[in-house]
């Protein structure tokens, strides 16, 4: 709990964030949950999901420090609810803000990314709000806005505890994604014919918006796996279902944070998979991944466009869902809407 204008504001075990309005506490927002259940919410042992000091309120909006592995026989996580600093604000609800990463910000002004921020973390502790300035050998402006106690992945299995803290430098290259609702087909034989993501113009040459797109959900595959190099990885978890074209997110280790299409995969038993691109250089050692049947559809990455229309391989389905992928520096890249048309001129918007 913690007291914001006046007002006692909670998160509760089922990741609902309620405020007292005089008779009760009523939800405002919640976290994107599911049929899951978070792992351990009232354990006294330091594997729970959200530390009884866990939130904090910095820069009027209420933080909450979060682990998002699921109560199941696999340990997995939820899809969009990567751990880290999970905020709220009356303007845009609950969103993820922060996740934590491997790349020491003390080392120079450019340091080299080895990962878009870890996606999983061991144990989460105490959030407090700080007000540190510059420091270290870091040009960094207003840092730090929180301070966080955490345990994270350094590789597939090590971990290093840490105290967390924030870097603004817009100059660093940022990535995440999100999942839309599911588009509803209008009749029973509708076909999913093709997607246009309008956007506005880049301002980088790295700057990317990446669309995948899915017609039917499959049980996620987690695995183990090493970096042979920036672009292929080795692993013995069984990836007989997994085809070209389908997704290798990287949840641990070097990497993680940044979802792959599938170029080629051979040898069962002992894959290699081999992605199609990696923004990121120096990949090694071993890392978690989670691999889904998420079709690639194209990728935006011109200056001078402002939308990408392609085709959808007229797939015939009760619903369409779309993954969008961001890669970009400062403000860039923005997407400003999605649309989906079908056979029967249906629009998801």
């Amino acid at each position: 709990m913690v007291i914001k204008d006046d007002r006692p504001y909670i998160l509760d075990s089922a990741g609902r964030l309620r405020v007292f309005d005089g008779t009760s506490f009523i939800e405002i927002a919640r976290l994107p949950i599911k049929d899951e259940t978070i792992d351990n919410f009232n354990d006294n042992s330091n594997d729970r999901w959200i530390h009884p000091n866990g939130m904090a309120v910095a820069d009027d909006e209420i933080y909450c420090l979060i682990r998002n592995t699921m109560s199941d026989s696999t340990d997995s996580v939820i899809e969009q609810m990567p751990s880290g600093v999970w905020s709220w604000n009356q303007e845009n609800g609950f969103y993820c803000k922060y996740t934590f990463s491997n790349t020491g910000i003390n080392t120079g002004t450019s340091p080299t990314l080895l990962d878009f921020g870890t996606t999983e973390l061991l144990q989460v502790g105490g959030l407090f709000k700080a007000d540190a300035t510059g420091g270290q050998t870091v040009n960094r402006t207003n840092e730090s806005d929180i301070m966080a106690g955490l345990v994270y992945y350094t590789n597939a299995t090590a971990t290093q505890a840490a105290v967390g803290i924030t870097d603004r430098a817009d100059s660093i290259q940022k990535a995440g994604y999100f999942v839309t609702a599911q588009a509803n087909a209008e009749s029973f034989d509708e076909t999913w014919k093709e997607v246009v993501a309008v956007h506005d113009r880049m301002k980088n040459s790295t700057d990317r918006i990446i669309l995948k797109y899915r017609t039917h959900e499959s049980t996620p595959i987690y695995g183990t796996a090493t970096w042979s190099n920036d672009l292929l990885l080795r692993t013995t978890t069984d990836l007989s279902t997994i085809e070209q074209g389908d997704e290798i997110e990287i949840l641990r280790g070097t990497g993680s944070g940044t979802c792959f299409s599938v170029k080629n995969i051979t040898n069962p038993a002992d894959y290699r998979v081999t992605l199609d691109c990696n923004p990121l250089a120096g990949m090694t050692g071993t890392c978690t991944f989670r691999a889904q049947k998420w079709k690639l559809i194209g990728t935006a990455d011109t200056l001078d466009e402002m939308f990408i229309r392609k085709g959808l391989d007229a797939k015939k389905s009760a619903w369409v869902q779309f993954k969008v992928y961001l890669i970009g520096t400062g403000r860039s890249p923005q997407l400003i809407k999605l649309l989906s048309s079908s056979d029967n001129a249906s629009i998801y918007k």
